[in-house]
């Protein structure tokens, strides 16, 4: 594993040059609060084994350095983007040429751009979590439709007009495991009615109330009893009527749990 954190004596240039040196064993590398300024991106496309990638508040990537990615022949399969500072236009553009091989998948503020690249170059992509802190048009999440992930959590923190019924109309089939963390419970009812009846599993950062299993009730019993696993926040003492709602849905075979803040599947490098 190799960690770049902050202002460094050496150029970020002179220390992917070194790099080359483990090439051959190097699978995890992050930077955290690093300047791209004139680094030359070509000299990650010699990290032949590299697995996972994950640039955190970093800046100063150009699309033109981007470029230097177009031939790579990478096996990266994690990658992470978490406040950064450069143009929105990074994101897509490293995602053509590092996706093809990619399993995970975190972003911040998706745009049509990003989510047109992640559904065309990223076809091996089991998990993609999205984190949504600012206001974003809901064309975006119309090209949801087109995701071939199987996992998908989602963040959202703002409170955007029409984005849940959105996100239910536009959520395919093939996302049967699906995270949502808001604090904007009033919309939870008009996802449920309104997404596919093929989740396996549902996790919300919601405490138990009596209409929220309302809802989910109604969701299993037109859902043919897909849904296996439903994650919610359990530290409630719960009422006669909760508690026999809750009992009815575990009756229809779905398992219980605590809501999982840090939703994910088996990352490639967990064992490494």
């Amino acid at each position: 594993m190799f960690k770049l954190e902050g202002n460094c004596s050496l150029s970020v240039d002179n220390i992917l040059l070194s790099l080359e040196f483990q090439k051959h064993s190097l699978v995890h590398v992050e930077f955290i609060d690093t300047d791209f300024s004139n680094v030359n991106l070509k000299r990650f496309n010699d990290l032949y084994n590299l697995e996972y990638l994950k640039f955190m508040t970093c800046e100063v990537i150009l699309l033109n350095q981007c470029e230097g990615l177009n031939f790579s022949s990478s096996k990266l399969k994690e990658l992470l983007f978490i406040h950064n500072y450069w143009d929105v236009n990074v994101m897509p553009l490293m995602i053509k040429y590092l996706g093809a091989s990619l399993q995970r998948l975190l972003i911040e503020n998706p745009t049509i751009s990003l989510i047109e690249n992640i559904s065309m170059y990223c076809p091996n992509l089991i998990f993609l979590k999205i984190s949504i802190h600012s206001h974003i048009d809901l064309s975006v999440i119309q090209l949801f439709k087109n995701l071939r992930t199987r996992i998908l959590s989602i963040i959202i923190s703002k409170n955007i007009d029409k984005f849940f019924i959105n996100l239910a109309n536009n959520i395919p089939i093939n996302i049967r495991e699906i995270s949502i963390c808001s604090h904007h419970t009033d919309k939870f009812k008009e996802f449920l009615e309104n997404c596919h009846n093929s989740f396996e599993m549902i996790n919300l950062n919601q405490i138990i109330k009596l209409k929220l299993l309302k809802n989910f009730l109604n969701y299993i019993e037109k859902s043919n009893n897909s849904l296996k696993v439903l994650g919610m926040k359990l530290d409630k003492e719960l009422n006669d009527e909760e508690l026999k709602l809750l009992n009815r849905i575990k009756a229809k075979g779905v398992e219980i749990v605590e809501f999982i803040k840090e939703f994910h599947c088996k990352s490639s490098t967990d064992d490494k």
